[in-house]
């Protein structure tokens, strides 16, 4: 290889060094996924999760299955590694979309949650005031209900 080849693939190499760097850094800020690659001190198994797919994807990412080193079985091992990660990426979007219902269900369960518990009698006999602002006493309802008909 020439010098100047040498050197435009050095420059290559860089260029391709710096960018992923940056995309992967990119990934993991951000605002929305980024939770998703970035170890979680103290969550042993997440980091497993998390370590184990990394090796899957680093172990069949950069393998041809046309490859003529490999074997019969070996291709085979890179194919279905291939198909994998495909799956793999396709389906984050679709468990994206399920967590972030999930939240949003979490979110209305433990508002109606709060709600329930606001109008639970508390042991002492006596009622907790009600959201809405009226009444437990059913005379004053009474009252509430009729002052508005006399309008």
């Amino acid at each position: 290889m020439t010098d100047a080849a040498q050197l435009q693939d050095q420059q290559i190499n860089e260029f391709l060094a710096d960018t992923w760097k940056k995309a992967v850094s990119d990934i993991e800020s951000h605002s929305r996924y980024g939770e998703y690659f970035k170890d979680r001190p103290g969550d042993d198994e997440f980091n497993a999760k998390l370590e184990t797919g990394t090796q899957k994807v680093d172990a069949y990412w950069g393998k041809s299955p046309k490859d003529p080193s490999l074997s019969p079985e070996q291709r085979a091992e890179v194919v279905r590694g291939h198909a994998a990660i495909r799956n793999r990426a396709r389906a984050f979007g679709v468990l994206n979309l399920t967590i972030q219902r999930q939240r949003d269900e979490l979110g209305r369960l433990k508002q109606e949650l709060e709600q329930f518990k606001q109008s639970v009698p508390k042991a002492d006999g006596s009622q907790p005031a009600p959201a809405n602002g009226q009444s437990h006493d059913p005379w004053s309802a009474l009252e509430q209900r009729l002052s508005g008909y006399a309008k």
